[in-house]
This record gives C-alpha cells, structure tokens and sequence, in this order.
C-alpha cells in the first residue's frame, strides 16, 4: 500500500510546493538601508539608519526602481536598473555602484566626485 501511494506521488507531483524561479534576479526585492560608510579626504564616517536618517530601495522584476530616503532633504527617485557583472546602474542620474549579496545583505560601493573632491561610499542594506 505504502508502494502505491509512493509510486502514486512520484507520478502526480506534490502541488503547491515553493520551489525558487531561476530567472529571478537577487536583486529584485525591498531593500531597507542599515548603515552608510563613508571615506573623505581620509576622515572616515559611519551613519547609522534611524529617523533622521534612513532609505528603502526597492528593485522590481520589470526593472524599474524606487527609491525613497531622507538625509538632509526627502528624496525620492524612480527609474529602471540594469546589470553588468557586478555593477548596477540606476537610471536616475546614472548612477552606478558595485554591488555584492551576501545572503539577505546587499552592499552598494560608489564614487561621488564634485570637482576635486572625492567620497567613498560603502551602503549596506537588509532584505526587507
């Protein structure tokens, strides 16, 4: 009896099983910002998420993006995404950062220059 149920499930399939789409790209999902690091002119700051402080990034299958934050005005951005090997480029302002998954972190490293100044951003975000 225990054969034929076996043999009964191997034939059907087991319906309503999660199983991961492998087309999915990790990136897509909500992304709530924890901790921005940056490095100027050797002085090196890190920011804490909290009230004054704070971003969600959400990144959609139809790669469009929405970013909304605040650190010294409320921001918010719209726009589509893409992908070349490690670097993600944001429509909106084109702005590309390396970025690296690890589990539910995603890190984010960019460059800011205005004239001969330069800031080292490293961004890492939860999966929210």
């Amino acid at each position: 009896m225990i054969r034929r149920l076996i043999i009964l499930l191997l034939i059907v399939g087991c319906e309503g099983v999660y199983t991961p789409k492998d087309n999915v790209h990790p990136l897509i999902g909500s992304w709530k910002l924890m901790v921005c690091k940056t490095l100027s002119s050797g002085v090196e700051e890190i920011i804490y998420a909290g009230e004054e402080f704070y971003a969600m990034l959400i990144i959609n299958e139809n790669e469009t993006f929405n970013y909304s934050g605040k650190f010294l005005n409320n921001e918010i951005y719209n726009g589509t995404w893409s992908t070349s090997n490690d670097t993600l480029t944001l429509s909106s302002g084109a702005n590309k950062f390396k970025y690296s998954i690890n589990i539910d972190t995603l890190t984010l490293d960019h460059i800011f220059t205005w004239d001969s100044w330069i800031q080292y951003h490293t961004d890492k975000y939860i999966n929210n």
